[in-house]
């Protein structure tokens, strides 16, 4: 034998074994996905034999028929299923696969085992030689692998038969690890089943529970309904918010009323100490305390005192913070009386954001009222955006703040967003630094945002 001879047949081992070796480490082989370990298998098949065709076939439940799992063309790096060949039809062949450990077929057209097949699927398809190995299961026949050899005939060596014949024993690997996943399956509805009935048994203990949600939701959408469902419209304004609270419930709030005669609008938000029940109460209180704010737009600072001394001795150990504004928003005048609040920000093209720092003290019964108004002007494409301070003071998992640097970051690196767009962008980018969903908030998060347009 010459030794580049030797050599071509070492690499070829060396080549199958390293094959069977990651096929045998590739997670998918055992993770229970039956169509997605077959086409891992029949494309390793194909590829380690340059062969055309590779399929994996079972037989059907009464062992009269065998069905194609999965067939692999090569060339066309696709995988096709269903196929069924039936016994009737092919006799010999199927008595074959019941006594011989492999179908070796050089020719296919002529040999005894597959001659069979010759005028309706070999000839057709031009499919030369064939080299099929049974599978088996603890003695039992389950399918074959069959490799087709496309274009000339292939004398198929006893390296690439003992490789195919190796693949056919890790087939009921496969199968194993169905198995294993149809029974974690199976535990896993039976402890779903076990968890509903424990439920069920719990139910007049959890009755209270169940009843105090349904509450804390009727809640929920009553200060829902509270919040501006429909936003002023105006050919000179644009205006949006969000509103997310920690709890079912809020401390947060914000409110519009819009004056079309005198073309004012008037603007507010607040934030109530703490959160969950408590917290909404009060805030439900504030939107009652100005029912009359029609008649006072224009004068903020009156607006915040009536609400002041609307609660007063009603904060239960609260506190209130506060902006209540006024906007002509065709003239671009406005005022803002500000009562312990984050400070407003004002957003000018070009320029870099202007922070009204001024702000008085907060609302409660344990400090006398002390408010701060100050005037500003909007021009054509201007933005002013107020927040609560559950943005700013969101920590990330190195406790680090948010803080209003960061926030003016954010709103002057996307001026050219719509309104819409930068409040999603401040609430994506709190989510980017926290690194956790909602409930990793402390703090209620809301944003108000308007820009004075020009028709």
């Amino acid at each position: 034998m010459a030794p580049e001879t030797i050599e071509t047949k070492e690499e070829t081992l060396r080549r199958f074994n390293k094959e069977l070796m990651s096929l045998a480490k590739n997670p998918v082989i055992d993770s229970g996905d039956l169509n997605a370990a077959l086409h891992v298998l029949t494309e390793s098949i194909a590829r380690a034999l340059h062969c055309e065709r590779c399929s994996i076939w079972f037989y059907k439940e009464l062992k009269v028929s065998i069905q194609c799992l999965d067939l692999f063309i090569l060339s066309e790096n696709s995988h096709n299923s269903g196929m069924e060949l039936f016994q009737q039809d092919f006799p010999k062949y199927f008595e074959v696969l019941q006594h011989q450990r492999l179908i070796i077929a050089d020719d296919a057209v002529t040999d005894e085992s597959t001659k069979e097949f010759a005028q309706n699927y070999l000839i057709p398809l031009n499919i030369a030689s064939m080299l099929d190995a049974p599978i088996l299961m603890d003695g039992k026949l389950l399918g074959i692998i069959c490799n087709e050899q496309v274009g000339k005939p292939r004398a198929w060596t006893l390296e690439e038969q003992t490789f195919v014949g190796s693949l056919a024993d890790m087939i009921p690997r496969i199968f194993q690890a169905v198995e294993r996943k149809k029974a974690q399956d199976e535990l896993k509805k039976a402890n779903e089943r076990l968890e509903h009935t424990v439920k069920a048994r719990t139910r007049i203990i959890l009755s209270q529970k169940e009843e105090l949600e349904h509450q804390i939701k009727m809640a929920k959408k009553i200060q829902g309904a509270l919040l501006p469902s429909v936003l002023p419209k105006s050919k000179y304004l644009d205006l949006q918010y969000l509103y997310t609270p920690m709890m079912d419930l809020g401390g947060d709030f914000v409110d519009f009323i819009y004056d079309e005669e005198n073309d004012v609008l008037g603007f507010f938000i607040c934030d109530v100490s703490g959160h969950g029940v408590s917290a909404a109460l009060l805030a439900s209180m504030v939107k009652m305390s100005y029912p009359n704010w029609r008649s006072f737009i224009q004068d903020p600072e009156y607006g915040i005192t009536q609400i002041y001394e609307s609660l007063c001795g009603k904060f239960a150990g609260h506190f209130i913070t506060a902006v209540l504004g006024s906007l002509n928003v065709k003239t671009g005048e406005g005022k803002m009386t500000n009562a312990g609040h984050c400070p407003p920000v004002l957003l000018q093209k070009g320029k870099k954001p202007t922070v009204f720092n001024r702000t008085g003290a907060l609302l409660t019964d344990l400090i006398p009222l002390k408010l701060e108004t100050v005037s500003f002007h909007l021009d054509a494409g201007d933005r002013l955006v107020l927040y609560t301070d559950g943005i700013i003071e969101a920590f990330n998992e190195d406790r680090e703040m948010f803080s209003e640097e960061r926030l003016l970051a954010v709103l002057d690196s996307h001026e050219n967003e719509t309104l819409d767009g930068l409040c999603q962008k401040v609430f994506s980018e709190l989510n980017r630094f926290m690194g956790v969903a909602h409930e990793g908030f402390t703090d209620d998060l809301t944003i108000l945002a308007l820009e004075r347009r020009i028709p």
